[in-house]
C-alpha cells in the first residue's frame, strides 16, 4: 500500500487529499484564507481517521499553480 498526501493551497478554497496506491480515498477543503492554520490538522485527521501516521506516507505531492504566490509559499513550505 502506497499512500500519498496531495496538497493544494494556490486557490482560494485550498484542500489535502490522502491517496492510497493511486486512488483518491478522502479529502478536506481548507477554508479562504486559513490555508497555513488548518493544513497540519487536515493531514492528521486524514491520517488518524485510517490508523495512519506520516511515517506511512510514501510522499507529498504540492500543487505548483496557477495561483497566488504565498497560497503556493505555503504548501511547499509545508
Amino acid at each position: 500500500m502506497r499512500c500519498i498526501l496531495g496538497v493544494d493551497t494556490a486557490s482560494r478554497f485550498g484542500s489535502i487529499a490522502l491517496a492510497r496506491d493511486g486512488a483518491a480515498e478522502s479529502w478536506e477543503v481548507l477554508a479562504p484564507r486559513e490555508h497555513s492554520s488548518e493544513l497540519s490538522g487536515a493531514a492528521e485527521r486524514l491520517l488518524r481517521a485510517r490508523g495512519l501516521g506520516l511515517r506511512d506516507v510514501g510522499g507529498i505531492a504540492v500543487s505548483g499553480g496557477p495561483g497566488s504566490f504565498t497560497g503556493l509559499r505555503i504548501g511547499l513550505a509545508w
